[in-house]
């Protein structure tokens, strides 16, 4: 859910946010709107998928009896589908806002998709730019960060207790301990990427109508802070898989039986050590093509047991 959140969120912002840099909007008002909208919807669909899998490794490590009967494919289904629901409905008021902002540049008319043309016009109120600004703070940033936080401060606590108590085995506390740095160190880097945006929002929530203090020094300052802050939160979606592949042996392993490479690889395998067990057997016991078979299908029965014990405990 968290890859299908990323992926929409910059299929859905990259291409059109670059477009808008380089020139002016020349698509149709109800793409402006489609987009905006959707932005604002997986950008929150990305965050608070991040409180459920908080979640599910609260559930994990501090009420496993609970979780067992809890943590099945209907209720991670339900809940994933019950997260975009109230985004998309969540997110139905900001359609009032989104437009095409209209000005007029050296005599010619231009247009640009914004999130909001009243602020974008000033015509709004103070009170109407820190609602938008700031209810995004606290919606997409503030709460779902803080629910996390007490979610992994009990769950390191009932971690350490476990830990001191002997309530677990050794093996069971490595697997929990090292999923559940996997997840803080996703949620960890959303904190730092998206951090800078919610600056920006709450530096324009207190300066409008004004514009904010480097917007009005130098426009190539702007431009490239401004940009700096937009690739810095886009790049959060892109740093999540390789997370993934750096921290999570399961994650690695499907990765490569989806790319249909796992049967080469073991085939590659078997020949290398069949070639090893001809190379070892010359010097030393019988010889023959049946004492070197005799060795390989050891070393591979050594190798499967391996793979099987590194399986279970990764499982």
């Amino acid at each position: 859910n968290l890859a299908f959140a990323d992926l929409m969120f910059l299929t859905l912002c990259v291409p059109f946010t670059m477009y808008s840099y380089a020139k002016p909007w020349p698509f149709p008002d109800a793409i402006c709107y489609l987009t905006i909208y959707l932005q604002y919807v997986t950008a929150y669909a990305s965050v608070w998928t991040l409180v459920i899998l908080a979640l599910d490794r609260f559930l994990a490590v501090v009420c496993p009896v609970t979780a067992m009967q809890i943590r099945n494919m209907r209720n991670v289904l339900r809940a994933c589908a019950l997260m975009w629901i109230l985004n998309l409905l969540c997110n139905l008021p900001a359609l009032n806002n989104i437009g095409v902002f209209r000005y007029e540049f050296e005599g010619e008319e231009l247009g640009t998709c914004v999130d909001s043309v009243a602020i974008a016009l000033t015509s709004a109120s103070k009170a109407e730019a820190i609602i938008f600004f700031v209810g995004f703070n606290v919606g997409a940033y503030v709460m779902p960060l803080g629910i996390i936080c007490v979610l992994y401060i009990m769950m390191v606590r009932s971690l350490w207790r476990s830990k001191e108590g002997m309530k677990v085995s050794k093996e069971a506390f490595k697997v929990k301990r090292r999923i559940t740095k996997l997840v803080w160190v996703i949620i960890l880097t959303f904190a730092i990427c998206w951090l800078p945006q919610n600056i920006r929002f709450a530096l324009k929530a207190a300066y409008y109508p004004k514009p904010i203090f480097w917007e009005t020094e130098d426009s190539n300052f702007f431009f490239a802070v401004q940009t700096s802050i937009q690739l810095l939160a886009y790049a959060n979606s892109c740093i999540n898989p390789i997370l993934y592949a750096a921290m999570s042996e399961r994650f690695r392993e499907a990765f490569v039986r989806l790319c249909g490479c796992k049967q080469r690889n073991l085939l590659i395998e078997e020949s290398r050590l069949s070639l090893y067990a001809n190379s070892r057997s010359r010097p030393q016991g019988p010889s023959g093509p049946d004492s070197c078979e005799m060795i390989s299908k050891k070393n591979l029965l050594r190798v499967s047991n391996s793979t099987q014990k590194k399986r279970h405990y990764s499982s």
